[in-house]
């Protein structure tokens, strides 16, 4: 089967070449052309019976006759020389190409001008009638210089001249006409294009004309989401998410069995010079090769390939592939993808989206393996532009040098570099292939610090306790007990830790093992002596991960020599998934400044191994750029004199903070803080809506973050966190109720339902304490269970309201009601139903419901859960609260 190829060709104008044969580019010039320097003074004689009578102050005499047959006079009287604008051409700066939709004949291409036209700045360019063998639709302005054509009806080897004008006029206001000729010829569609979206079952062989062998054992599958193994494959396909895709099913097979799966033939006997562009994804710790072969007839020949895991998880994105196949131009071919199994299962490799086209001009991209680094380290960049870029120009400025390190130089594609001052710098990348060109500009990506000390951990052993190198001791300094190791991608532990480190994600990190010890163990990480002297504002900056619902706290200590103080705590899980981007702390150490200081990262166990708590690329540096002020409050919904905490989350290390809180009522800050402390502590004496702003301050500049409204000052009247509740059923404690209280009921629990892909990790509170849920490996679909809260005064409350979190994670997942009876029977007043979270260990969820309609009365909550078709249907609420102002 042959598809049509995508967009192809530009183009006469003036210097370029045109890529079509036989077009040719057309100039038209009129209007006066003197370059001024002489005086003429004229004497026409026509024989038209024109009568002109120019005065010029040139310096010599012409005499001419016309044969013209017109009849008109004409009188120009000019008191100086005409200058023309400067002879030129509209200019292309760049070209899309053809956006088409397979088997269709309609489609858009863009064409940007140079606005600079004959040396007269204009936004106004006049486009004459497109003409050609196809019809031609319109012309749109999208900017001022760029111009969208839209075609219709064009079909294969179609071509169109487009004509443009200038309406550029002299300084004589003669009319000056430019025309240039661009011919553009059109090929729809690629000449193969496959999203495996249409195949149904397990196998591609047969369907869309695609052969795969073998059918059976380690084999080329499809399917939709991840692939039945853990730790391998993609978590969905690369268009949608929720399509299909083809991958290598490692489960079966033995080390270096191969798998194919080859096109239907393609016909390039039209094309130019095509490619074929795929996305693939390598996720597991075995993963084998993967092979691109090409055959036109004189066997297969490799054009590709690629070895070993090439993605930390499965929700990594997808990675574009981009080969030449210009060397089959005027053939029929077939394209063969070719997998290798690796050493055991965790080596499921996918493709999707397959397609044999024309280049495209490139889409500009590119990382750094650091954004933020000292004098003394090297950034590596890579180029992450799509649609194979041939050359590449890079371009990096800010208040200091720019030194290309290890013979790469602005013109290669991945460069590395290093800066000899500190500062924000801004990179950019032109990406240029045979097509077009496309450029990136990241602005301040690249941060500089004045370091004094710095750890990124790569000089660690992975799988050792982390001590005994560059000055570090941990203690305990074993692995049979709670301590802090070396890692690198994912812990040992399921649904806790990181999948890879900070830096690159391939990396070392150092994280505390909950794998070993008891509840309230205690391990420490300490740096070697660091002498703060040189600087004025020095701070400690470090990089965290602290997903598992098992995890209790992580803090920050330091000693200059009489003792040590916390700088820094941080409590409970913070992250809902090990794929989660790390955060950032930073702490300022202005008050040390000229001490000999060291500093130690205390881990504190939780009550079970789902919390392995983890940091990296540790540092201490002054700041090279103002604030970006930004805090946190905990809670942010209080009753009158509960104690909230405000956390200073700004960066480039503020060295003092100011913050200001308005509202109805009184504010006392708490623990001996004041309004000029890092992480204050307050209270209010009424309820209310309160706003809270930061100002927050360095050497070098300051900025203010203000929230409006942030807190919510309240009359708690009933609130429940179920932690008293003993395991079993609630019926009967603290004066709530369940029915029924056997089957499917509502049970008290803690860390996870007795069911398998259903219920909550922990409860919402601290990931340790109890909640309540339905358990659901009894009863029958449809079956219905209750628990209901004790009675409620809400008689003296204004405004009250339902605050509760819930959990639904679960395949099968039911439906949960909340309902409120006031004395007349129950009401819903609030519903939902399906599955809502994607894990166990995902975040819980708040749902605050307005009770105003019961206002002076008294009610009963009660939560209705119905049973979905199985056991995976566990729903759970936690930290019930009655609430009003």
């Amino acid at each position: 089967m042959t598809m049509k190829s995508s967009l192809i060709r530009l183009l006469t104008l003036f210097g370029f070449v045109c890529v079509v044969a036989g077009c040719a580019e057309t100039t038209v010039i009129t209007g006066d052309q003197d370059t001024g320097g002489d005086t003429d003074s004229d004497t026409d004689s026509d024989t038209d019976g024109d009568t002109d009578s120019d005065t010029d102050t040139d310096s010599d005499t012409d005499s001419d006759t016309d044969s013209d047959t017109d009849s008109d006079t004409d009188t120009d009287t000019d008191t100086g020389p005409c200058v023309d604008p400067e002879a030129g051409a509209p200019s292309v700066t760049s070209v899309t190409s053809w956006n088409y939709a397979p088997g269709t004949t309609t489609g858009t291409y863009i064409l940007t001008f140079s606005e600079d036209v004959f040396g007269v700045d204009t936004t106004t360019v006049t486009w004459s009638t497109v003409t050609g063998s196809g019809t031609f639709d319109s012309i749109t302005a999208v900017t001022a210089d760029e111009y969208e054509l839209d075609f219709s009806g064009a079909d294969d080897g179609d071509e169109y001249t487009v004509t443009v004008s200038t309406g550029v006029a002299d300084t004589c206001d003669t009319p000056l006409d430019v025309a240039v000729d661009i011919a553009l010829t059109i090929q729809l569609g690629p000449y193969f294009e496959e999203t495996f979206d249409t195949m149904t079952g397990m196998y591609p062989n047969g369907q869309n004309g695609w052969t795969s062998t073998p059918v059976t054992g380690y084999s080329w599958q499809t399917t939709t989401g991840t692939t039945s193994s853990t730790s391998t494959g993609p978590a969905g396909d690369h268009t949608s998410g929720s399509g299909r895709y083809v991958y290598t099913e490692a489960s079966s097979g033995t080390t270096g069995a191969v798998a194919h799966m080859e096109t239907p033939d393609i016909d390039l006997s039209g094309a130019v010079s095509p490619v074929i562009e795929f996305w693939y994804h390598m996720y597991g710790s075995t993963m084998g090769t993967l092979d691109v072969e090409v055959d036109d007839g004189g066997g297969y020949v490799n054009v590709w390939s690629i070895t070993g895991q090439q993605h930390l998880s499965s929700a990594d994105p997808w990675t574009e592939a981009n080969v030449d196949l210009s060397t089959y131009v005027g053939s029929t071919v077939s394209i063969r993808f070719s997998g290798t199994r690796g050493t055991s299962y965790y080596c499921d490799m996918a493709v999707d989206d397959v397609m044999v086209r024309e280049p495209q001009p490139p889409t500009a991209d590119f990382t750094a393996d650091l954004t933020e680094m000292g004098l003394s380290q090297i950034v590596s960049f890579t180029d992450l532009s799509t649609q194979a870029p041939t050359s590449w120009a890079w371009s990096i400025s800010g208040p200091g040098a720019v030194t290309y390190e290890n013979s790469t130089t602005g013109s290669d594609q991945n460069p590395q570099v290093s800066f000899d001052t500190p500062g924000l710098y801004t990179v950019e990348l032109q990406a240029t292939n045979s097509v077009g060109s496309d450029t990136e500009t990241k602005t301040d990506y690249i941060e500089v610090l004045n370091v004094i000390f710095i750890e990124d951990f790569e000089t660690f052993t992975s799988g050792t306790v982390a001590t005994g190198v560059n000055g570090w001791t941990a203690s305990p300094a074993t692995t049979s007990t709670y301590s802090w190791r070396v890692d690198t991608l994912t812990t040992s532990s399921t649904s806790t830790g990181p999948s890879g480190d900070h830096t690159t994600g391939s990396g070392n990190y150092v994280y505390t093992e909950a794998s070993s010890g008891t509840t309230g163990a205690i391990a420490y990480l300490e740096t070697p002596s660091i002498l703060l002297t040189g600087m004025t504002e020095p701070g400690l900056a470090f990089w965290y991960h602290m997903y598992g619902s098992d995890i209790d706290t992580l803090d920050v200590e330091i000693n200059d020599g009489s003792g040590w103080t916390t700088l820094w705590t941080l409590s409970g899980q913070q992250h809902s998934s090990s794929a989660d981007p790390w955060s950032e702390a930073q702490v300022s150490l202005v008050s040390y400044v000229g001490s000999t200081v060291s500093i130690r990262f205390v881990g504190t166990r939780g009550a079970g191994l789902i919390g392995d708590m983890a940091i990296d690329d540790v540092s201490i540096h002054e700041p090279s750029s103002p604030p970006v002020a930004d805090f946190m409050a905990t809670p942010t919904v209080a009753d009158v004199g509960q104690v909230v905490q405000l956390t200073d989350l700004s960066t480039n290390i503020p060295s003092s903070w100011l913050w200001t809180i308005a509202g109805p009522g009184s504010v006392t800050y708490q623990g001996g803080t004041t309004n000029t402390h890092q992480n204050p502590q307050v209270s209010f004496g009424s309820t209310g809506l309160y706003s809270v702003s930061l100002a927050a301050t360095n050497s070098i500049g300051s900025d203010t973050e203000a929230k409006t409204n942030y807190i919510s000052v309240v009359v708690i009247v009933l609130e429940e966190n179920f932690d008293s509740f003993t395991t079993g059923t609630p019926n009967g404690q603290s004066g709530w109720t369940a029915t029924p209280t056997t089957g499917h009921a509502w049970l008290v629990d803690a860390a996870g339902t007795s069911s398998t892909a259903t219920g909550p990790a922990g409860d919402h509170t601290t990931g340790s304490g109890n909640y309540v849920f339905t358990e659901t490996s009894s009863g029958s679909t449809g079956s219905t269970a209750d628990v209901t809260s004790p009675s409620i005064s809400l008689v003296s409350v204004t405004a009250p309201s339902l605050s509760f979190w819930y959990h639904m994670y679960g395949a099968t997942m039911g439906q949960l009601d909340v309902q409120v009876d006031a004395g007349s029977g129950y009401t819903t007043v609030f519903s939902i139903a399906g599955q809502q979270h994607a894990s166990d260990s995902a975040p819980w969820t708040q749902q605050i419901v307005d009770l105003g309609a019961y206002a002076g009365s008294s009610v009963y909550i009660r939560f209705h859960g119905v049973r979905g078709t199985s056991f995976t249907g566990d729903m759970a609420i936690d930290d019930f609260a009655i609430m009003g102002i």
